[in-house]
């Protein structure tokens, strides 16, 4: 460890241009990536997510930067792990009951005899048409005078 402020100070050289470059690259991949995952699954998953992200830096940094994980990190990574799968049992399940009623409602459409809602239309659509043949229909016509 460096003691010496110099070592510290950022100047306009290719050291900033590194920091801001790193900083301005990862930012805008994890904005795409949780605008793709808000996407597709939702904002919940954006969010149990976001605290994986303090775990992936502990080990990271354990392998690059050669830190050292103590048991009281391991055992908030493996709290953090419980309840991130915690909320998707919970929309795992909330999918299921939603598949499950959803099905109860296309059975409960069927018809009499196995026939789909789709048969009944076409009826329905018949029947319509011999009602529309019954009603008198206004009609209005404009004459226009010869010059």
């Amino acid at each position: 460890m460096e003691h010496k402020t110099s070592v510290w100070t950022i100047g306009f050289d290719m050291n900033l241009l590194a920091a801001a470059y790193a900083g301005i690259v990862s930012s805008s991949i994890a904005y795409y990536v949780q605008g793709l995952v808000m996407e597709k699954g939702g904002p919940v998953f954006v969010t149990a997510f976001s605290p994986l992200m303090m775990i992936i830096v502990a080990i990271m940094g354990s392998f690059i930067l050669a830190e050292k994980i103590y048991i009281r990190g391991i055992l908030g990574a493996v709290l953090i792990v419980a309840g991130l799968y915690s909320v998707l049992w919970g929309k795992y399940k909330e999918y299921k009951e939603k598949e499950i009623e959803e099905s109860i409602i296309l059975e409960s459409v069927k018809g009499i005899n196995g026939k789909n809602i789709e048969n009944n239309g076409e009826i329905n659509d018949i029947e319509m048409q011999k009602n529309d043949v019954n009603k008198i229909i206004p009609v209005v016509s404009i004459s226009v005078p010869k010059a």
